[in-house]
Order: C-alpha cells, then structure tokens, then sequence
C-alpha cells in the first residue's frame, strides 16, 4: 500500500526531472537458476522495454526498505531489509522521458542484489508492467551505465 504523504504532486514532480537527477534504486531478483527477473515496463522511461524492478527512494525512506518496498510493490515478493545487498550504482538518462516531457529523465540508482532466490512463479504485477520474463543476462543499457563496487 502507497503512503501517499510521501509522494510529489505530479506538476513538481515534473520540475524536478527538468531541472535534477533523480534518486533511485534498481533490484536485481534471482531464480535458482541464476537468471534474473526483469520486467516489461508499461510507461516511459524504457516503455515496453524488460528492466529490473526499481524505482523512486522516497524522502526520509533508507534504500534498503525502498527495496522491500518497490520488490513487494512491483513484484508482489516479500523480503526484509537484510536480504539486499549493495553492488554498485547506475547513472542514467532516459528519453523519452517520465511523462514524455521533452528532456530526459536523469538517475542516479543504487543497485541492490537479493540474497535469496526466488521462485518467479509467485510473482505478481502491479499495474505498471505488463509481463515478466527470467533472463541469464541484464539488459544492455543497464549494463553499459552499471558501476560495480569492489
């Protein structure tokens, strides 16, 4: 469930992508397999595209619980905070853009593993993708702006 409180009326939300980077986080899921979960995104950025679930840190939120949160909310998988471990970051620009606005949207992502696999048959959507798939490699545009931490 949204707290609402946290989120930015859309019209700031806007301003804030014309004029900074925004900070998220991008969650790598693995099936025993060793293949990754990515998701079919229904919006831009990266509309119809497969992506690692993630999204927006909300203020005053840790990034560790903003993965417990965007896992639960995007693929209906339940984990705790010590079940994510930091690995690198990801700078990006993305056009089209959030909103389709005339500039890119520019993020600046933690990226975050799961140290437990999971079974994908238990995931479930939320009205923001429209498919999952398992993949035994990311996306190219994700590894191309990915930055591991030793």
């Amino acid at each position: 469930m949204k707290n609402t409180e946290k989120y930015i009326e859309e019209s700031l939300y806007k301003k804030f992508i014309e004029l900074m980077p925004i900070l998220t986080i991008d969650l790598l899921i693995k099936n025993k397999n060793n293949e990754y979960l990515l998701i079919k995104r229904k919006n831009n950025p990266l509309k119809n595209h497969f992506w690692t679930p993630g999204g927006r840190v909300l203020k005053g939120e840790m990034s560790t619980t903003s993965a417990v949160r965007k896992c639960l909310e995007e693929t209906g998988l339940k984990t705790k905070t010590s079940n994510w471990n930091l690995i690198g970051i990801m700078e990006n620009n993305f056009y089209p853009s959030h909103f389709n606005l005339q500039f890119p949207t520019h993020t600046m992502s933690t990226v975050f593993e799961c140290n437990i696999l999971f079974d994908f048959k238990d995931v479930v959507l939320d009205d923001q993708s429209s498919d999952f798939i398992s993949s035994s490699t990311l996306p190219p545009k994700f590894i191309n702006y990915f930055t591991k931490i030793s």
